[in-house]
């Protein structure tokens, strides 16, 4: 089953919220001056704010304790009449334009309807492949209709399904007499992967599990199902976050430390005896820096190799990666699962 999700991803265009209009007599005074884009929502209401106000002022809105009333003009003679004009009895003036109340601010601006994103069918079907397993029909359309980030956005806030450790739980696995059983975990792994509906989470928790590489078969003793789908649900709890916690999880795990020799490995005595390496330098090489320093789009530094740790590197970092095992004094985790997901409790 393919995990490489490594193409670049269209991002979604989408469209910034449109202002209501003016009325025509207020862009009339205000087309000389200039409007400001705000970055966000708050500061645009306050442009707006800002921008209406001086907007009244020209047009003697606003009220007395902000703008100061403008006099109205004085009638001017008619043309070579030398006559002022008399309005017409019972007539009033036009009324004034209307002003907000003191402290009011504009309503904030509607937002315009998103825009068509133009994806194909063949377009959405590519990528749904690429970020889940499959594409239905109501993928397609829901990538067609919201864009292919804020349906990636929507897909990572959503809620996590039965984790793997629940699953198997729930399935009976939990027993004394079935301890020692490696295959449970094969049937856990699958239901998450074809049965969960969180998808793109799985498909991430995957592509981690490629990375941080455990196996069922270092696993011995008891439960070593239950301490696989500990592993698997620290890969989905992580699939989306730091990359530094991550890596400190991964590391105080039991089945990651049954597998790269980090549970019980001993520090260094008199008799001769070293921690073991095999952590340090996996986590060198293939959890961290690499064997060679490279530049960002992953070509040589310099255009030549330069190792980026040596022998020495990794016999000091073992020394760090030793006293870790199992909190277990009078052997609980070979009647209690639990010591798997928990190995400090």
């Amino acid at each position: 089953m393919s995990t490489e999700i490594s193409e670049p991803i269209a991002e979604g265009t989408g469209v910034p919220a449109a202002s209501q209009p003016p009325s025509a007599d207020i862009t009339a005074a205000a087309a000389s001056r200039p409007t400001a884009s705000p970055p966000d929502r708050l500061a645009r209401v306050a442009g707006l704010s800002a921008l209406m106000s001086a907007v009244l002022a020209a047009c003697g809105g606003g009220s007395e304790d902000i703008n100061p009333p403008i006099a109205s003009p004085e009638p001017q003679p008619l043309p070579g009449t030398g006559q002022v004009p008399v309005p017409a009895p019972g007539s009033s003036p036009p009324p004034a334009p209307a002003t907000p109340a003191p402290g009011a601010s504009p309503a904030p601006a509607t937002p315009a309807p998103a825009t068509p994103t133009n994806i194909t069918m063949a377009e959405a079907a590519r990528f749904l492949q690429q970020a889940q397993f499959s594409s239905t029909d109501a993928d397609i359309a829901a990538v067609q209709a919201k864009g292919y980030a804020a349906w990636l956005d929507e897909q990572m806030s959503a809620r996590s399904y039965t984790s793997g450790w629940d699953w198997l739980v729930s399935q009976g696995y939990r027993q004394y007499g079935i301890r020692f059983n490696q295959n449970y975990a094969d049937h856990m792994i699958w239901n998450q992967l074809i049965a969960a509906p969180d998808a793109v989470r799985k498909r991430v928790a995957l592509a981690w599990s490629e990375i941080f590489v455990v196996s069922t078969s270092t696993i011995e003793g008891h439960w070593p199902s239950f301490a696989m789908a500990a592993y698997w649900d620290l890969l989905n709890q992580h699939a989306f976050g730091n990359y530094r916690q991550l890596l400190e999880a991964i590391t105080l795990n039991p089945a990651m430390g049954a597998y790269l020799n980090t549970r019980g490995n001993k520090k260094a005595d008199g008799s001769g005896r070293v921690p073991d390496e095999n952590y340090a330098r996996e986590v060198m090489q293939l959890f961290s820096i690499g064997l060679y320093d490279l530049n960002a789009d992953g070509t040589l530094r310099g255009g030549a190799p330069r190792e980026t740790y040596g022998p020495s590197d990794v016999s000091n970092l073992a020394r760090i990666f030793t006293g870790y095992n199992l909190n277990s004094p009078n052997r609980q985790h070979e009647t209690d699962p639990s010591r798997s997901a928990c190995p400090w409790c």
